[in-house]
């Protein structure tokens, strides 16, 4: 790749020795100011620099043109090695990436730290977790994350270390994100999950290079498509009759169909006892949150209460249990068998690179799909965000907006359906009149009398 770029030495009106530099034609522009200050009079323009012998004068301070000729060709250099560095890794820096990587190489960002028996990475990444996750009371799958981060870094870089950590670096591991093709979406999530540790790490100081707090990896991103079920494919879902043969689908819909109806986690379903259910009302304290939510029953959570009652359960759960990855397994084949064949689009960033790919619904179920049915589906129906956020827990409305929005798509489906069906139903009105008309015995001059009177 080549990037490129103008480099430009100039005096501006405050005798301030400026060396800019340009790119990306010409729409990124960053000036730095190299330390000293020059006399317009002594300044070789069509050459940038001060003339030779020269000596330049600023409160009282007298520098040689040579000392001011070294720092130019510093400054102009480090730029030069920063746009080399870039090209190798193929990618054209915004102007923060480029000023901090910049500075880096002049040695303009001192490393601040403490001392430490024990500075190892990634024994440190370890130490991180284990203390954080007792304190902030993380969930089982906050650490997972974080233990395959760990394989992810060591598989980047066996020897990482918070001295080799910089700039340089962190492009370095975001571009190795892009070669191995996870998406922009994935890449972005574990640097957020690496940033939490790097800011305990600085506030423990043991980071080397604090620049590398202000890093972007700059990945384009489009939002994941909502995957739910529409009120009609709900309920299709749950009165689908399952062979005798596979009755561990039948368990596996009804899980599901519970969870739409009532908005419940995959978690909070498996703790769900009988005595979390009083007057018609789930009253359960969430998994992961700790919130206290009251959730109303409607007739089809009921029906499903009702045919798993006498099942007498261990510790009185309500609904048997099965891993998450099992359920999910038994939701696509019963899926399948079920006709869910709503083809679904997904686009996605690796890199700069945008791609795409189709599934079907059957193909991708899991169980918290179940909850994003029970949001759109209320959303649809007219219910108001404020009240499904009561049911569902959410306390940012924002985390609502992808829900909204595809009820207000659905919603639209729907009116289109009104026009058509009424255009089809006065039609097939006229079609039928026209019939009975005809069998009056009523000539075609008659009838279209008789229409014009009416």
């Amino acid at each position: 790749m080549d990037i490129k770029y103008n480099i430009r030495t100039f005096i501006k009106a405050n005798r301030q020795i400026m060396c800019r530099v340009r790119w990306n034609n010409g729409s990124n522009e960053i000036g730095f100011f190299i330390g000293y200050y020059g006399d317009p009079n002594k300044w070789d323009s069509a050459n940038q620099c001060p003339i030779r012998g020269t000596t330049h004068e600023h409160d009282i301070k007298k520098v040689s043109a040579s000392t001011i000729n070294r720092a130019i060709s510093e400054y102009k250099a480090a730029i030069e090695d920063c746009f080399k560095f870039y090209e190798g890794q193929s990618y054209v820096p915004q102007k923060e990436e480029l000023k901090l990587l910049v500075n880096d190489k002049l040695g303009k960002i001192k490393p601040q730290h403490k001392e430490s028996k024990n500075k190892d990475f990634f024994q440190l990444m370890d130490n991180y977790v284990t203390t954080t996750k007792s304190i902030k009371g993380w969930t089982e799958a906050v650490t997972k994350k974080f233990a395959s981060l760990k394989t992810l870094l060591l598989e980047f870089d066996k020897k990482l270390s918070f001295d080799t950590l910089d700039l340089s670096k962190m492009l370095e591991l975001r571009n190795w994100f892009i070669r191995h093709e996870y998406r922009n979406r994935t890449t972005n999530k574990y640097f957020g999950f690496l940033f939490w540790f790097l800011r305990w790490a600085d506030k423990e100081g043991y980071l080397t290079h604090q620049d590398i707090l202000k890093f972007k990896t700059n990945l384009k991103v489009i939002a994941k498509p909502v995957s739910y079920l529409t009120m009609e494919e709900l309920l299709s879902f749950y009165r689908f009759q399952f062979p005798i043969a596979k009755q561990y689908l039948d368990r596996a819909r009804d899980v599901f169909c519970f969870m739409a109806f009532t908005s419940l986690r995959i978690s909070d379903l498996k703790a769900l006892c009988w005595h979390n259910i009083k007057n018609d009302i789930i009253e359960i304290v969430t998994e992961k949150t700790d919130d206290r939510l009251l959730i109303n029953l409607n007739e089809y959570a009921k029906e499903l209460l009702a045919k798993y009652q006498g099942l007498h359960l261990p510790n009185n759960k309500v609904f048997p249990a099965a891993s998450n990855q099992k359920l999910n397994d038994y939701l696509k084949e019963a899926a399948q068998l079920a006709g869910l064949n709503k083809v679904w689009l997904d686009e996605y960033y690796i890199g700069t690179t945008k791609k795409e790919e189709t599934y079907k619904f059957h193909e991708i179920i899991s169980c918290h799909d179940a909850r994003r049915t029970f949001i759109c589906c209320s959303l649809a129906m007219g219910i108001s965000p404020e009240v499904v956020m009561k049911w569902t827990g959410h306390s940012d409305y924002s985390s609502m907006k992808p829900y909204i929005e595809v009820a207000d798509e659905t919603k639209a489906e729907s009116m289109d359906k009104w026009n058509t069906d009424g255009k089809t139903n006065t039609i097939e009105a006229e079609q039928k009149a026209l019939k009975a008309l005809k069998e009056l015995g009523l000539g075609k001059e008659e009838i279209l009398t008789l229409i014009n009177k009416l």
